[in-house]
């Protein structure tokens, strides 16, 4: 029969989610900074390659000018438009693609943030471990998709860098925690985690990058398989390909989940470490991956909640934003806290102020996201050392 103190976990979440938060900010926060000018820095040059691109793919799919357009000829030609919803925040795409939206040319698949001509087949079937239902109306758009996607490419997963003085913190408050806190520090301060942390700096850069190419590495086989084979790609081959490759990656995201506790409690080499982290996991997979999707599921809602009422608050100010409004009925909105996503898509580029306020707004959600993986992963690595004692000592 499991031991009760492996069983606290929802209560352990809230409590030290809640005794913490401070804490866990201010040693996010150095970080953030960097991860969030970054994130500016990478928007404007999406934003700068569609202002390039937008005349080739004008020319490539022929559109013609939108009723809008027609209505007055006197518009200035715009070259990005912008998607807003609780989803992604922000993202910039080619106005020559808004026009064919608008025109009803092309149908726009609201939820996997990819467009398709009517008259084409996509890339690949999709099979995604989460139901999606999608609409759009005009520029508004809505969806039920609960969105758990780990790895996503964006500078603010430069925060992964601050899981180690994240995972400190946590251990030092676990009762009857299995884990050896470093001792001579003080791991209740955000100065002292790093310090710590900057002891072992060499495996905190190399290992996250490691682990990223390791789980990305089934993504990167297909993409290869997509370039030699691509009229296998829109065969039911394809299909069995697509689904491999998500199973690879999410078995190899559970495998080396505890990576981040082997490095900060243990003095093991780099292949040690994700071979300590395949023997902790070992045998507890299903477990852990129901978790973990349990954990991505309300970090999903959180955000997409977070996110809308942001999106909100800044139509107020901002003129540019009151079509976010029209986007939200109360219902709607409701359902952001069932897995909703609900945005709509601008015909021009925001002035620079809100882009920028929404980027940061961004980078503060993920803040808030990321203490939940430190939280869930140390206690899981704790739970499994205790478990692995208790077997070496009976026997």
């Amino acid at each position: 029969m499991e031991n009760p103190k492996y069983t606290r976990l929802p209560s352990l979440i809230i409590s030290l989610y809640k005794n913490n938060l401070g804490l866990f900010l201010r040693i996010m926060l150095p970080v953030a900074i960097i991860a969030i000018i970054l994130n500016i820095f990478v928007y404007y040059n999406h934003v700068s390659s569609f202002e390039l691109f937008n005349p080739v793919l004008q020319r490539t799919i022929g559109n013609s000018p939108s009723q809008s357009d027609e209505n007055n000829p006197n518009q200035p030609e715009n070259s990005v438009s912008v998607r807003l919803d609780t989803n992604i925040g922000i993202s910039p795409f080619p106005s020559a693609i808004y026009k064919e939206i608008s025109s009803n040319r092309v149908k726009y698949n609201w939820t996997p943030n990819h467009i398709e001509t009517t008259n084409r087949k996509p890339i690949f079937w999709q099979i995604l471990p989460y139901p999606m239902i999608g609409n759009m109306d005009d520029s508004v758009g809505w969806s039920w998709s609960i969105n758990i996607g780990i790895i996503e490419y964006t500078p603010l997963m430069l925060l992964i860098f601050t899981l180690c003085p994240l995972s400190i913190i946590v251990a030092s408050q676990i009762q009857a925690s299995e884990i050896d806190v470093p001792t001579g520090t003080s791991p209740l301060t955000a100065h002292s985690s790093w310090k710590y942390t900057s002891s072992k700096a060499l495996k905190v850069l190399i290992i996250p990058i490691l682990f990223l190419v390791m789980t990305e590495l089934s993504r990167l086989i297909y993409v290869l398989f997509s370039f030699i084979l691509p009229k296998l790609t829109h065969s039911y081959l394809g299909t069995v390909f697509t689904l491999l490759q998500i199973l690879v990656t999410i078995y190899l995201l559970i495998t080396f989940s505890l990576y981040n506790q082997c490095i900060i409690f243990e003095n093991r080499s780099i292949l040690e470490i994700f071979k300590r982290s395949y023997s902790l996991v070992k045998g507890v997979r299903l477990k852990f991956l129901l978790i973990y999707l349990l954990i991505a599921w309300i970090a999903a809602l959180v955000s997409s909640v977070l996110m809308g009422s942001a999106l909100l608050i800044l139509s107020i100010f901002f003129t540019e934003l009151v079509p976010i409004q029209d986007a939200f009925s109360l219902l709607k909105f409701l359902s952001l806290f069932i897995g909703g996503d609900v945005g709509v898509i601008l015909p021009n580029q925001l002035d620079f102020l809100p882009t920028v306020l929404i980027l940061i707004v961004t980078g503060i959600v993920f803040m808030l996201i990321v203490p939940l993986w430190a939280i869930v992963t140390t206690y899981l690595y704790n739970e499994r050392i205790a478990i692995t004692s208790e077997v070496i000592e009976a026997q």
